[in-house]
């Protein structure tokens, strides 16, 4: 099971939670490609230490014209972000390119997955290991989420103008 992770690497993002999830794990079979920088050195070095002995790949900056090629290496986006997001772009990249995608519970995101994927608490390692163990012993929802990723799916710019609209509205 391949794992895609991208966007700005900042606490609040739990990559860190992701990690912990994998070590929960304990399995060889799933591996993490995270894309993206740190925000500062510390955190840097918290992510490095905290994938020690996983296999995780850390790739650095990334454009979106990256993320085809990414989904044809990785299986399933994670974003177990702790942050109230407010779009999720990183979702709708996701999407776009016909990722299935798992989400954290917090802000936007459940919002922005759709029939692409689950919706897991946000700081529960433990069932996000939950999660990657049973799409090991069974895929065939990463295959239906895929099949999802396309569908009701909220562009920037539609969601921009959406949001325009609102505050006209409002004023």
């Amino acid at each position: 099971l391949w794992l895609g992770a991208w966007g700005l690497l900042a606490l609040a993002k739990a990559l860190l939670e992701l990690l912990e999830a994998l070590r929960l794990l304990r399995d060889p079979r799933v591996a993490l490609v995270a894309l993206g920088e740190p925000v500062d050195a510390a955190h840097a070095e918290e992510l490095l230490d905290a994938a020690e002995g996983l296999d995780v790949t850390f790739r650095g900056r990334y454009a979106p014209a990256d993320l085809p090629a990414l989904r044809g290496e990785a299986d399933l986006a994670v974003f177990p972000s702790r942050a109230e997001e407010t779009f999720g772009l990183v979702v709708a990249e996701a999407r776009a390119v016909g990722f299935p995608v798992a989400v954290s519970d917090r802000g936007a995101l459940p919002e922005r997955v759709g029939a692409a994927g689950p919706v897991l608490p946000a700081a529960d390692p433990a069932l996000w290991a939950h999660l990657f163990q049973a799409l090991l012993a069974d895929p065939r929802p990463l295959a239906e989420w895929a099949a999802g990723a396309g569908a009701d799916l909220l562009t920037p710019d539609a969601h921009a103008r959406a949001v325009a609209d609102l505050y006209a509205r409002v004023t």
